[in-house]
């Protein structure tokens, strides 16, 4: 959730922010994509491997994203998404069809 924290509030995200406080919308949602150039604890932590719980707190958002979706890249995990009023869900649990 540090690392989350960062990298949203980052230099590295900040036109990421800047077009999604342009759209003012109600609802801004960012899109973030872990990879094997990810630090290993947050790649790892989005493994499919025993299913791992969901994050037990809400995560620290920029003022201009209002929800989160985070997934890892090829796609061999998961991918949570988090949004207010339902706070973090798997979205495979949620929205998969079979």
């Amino acid at each position: 959730m540090d690392w989350l924290a960062d990298f949203l509030a980052s230099g590295r995200t900040a036109n990421v922010r800047r077009k999604l406080a342009a759209t003012n919308a109600p609802e801004r949602h960012a899109f973030v994509a872990a990879s094997f150039s990810t630090d290993g604890d947050v790649f790892f932590a989005l493994a499919q491997e025993g299913h791992p719980e969901l994050p037990a707190s809400d995560p620290v958002l920029p003022s201009e994203i209002t929800h989160l979706w985070v997934g890892s890249i090829p796609s061999i995990g998961r991918c949570l998404a988090w949004f207010p009023d339902m706070v973090w869900i798997d979205v495979v649990d949620r929205w998969a069809t079979a």
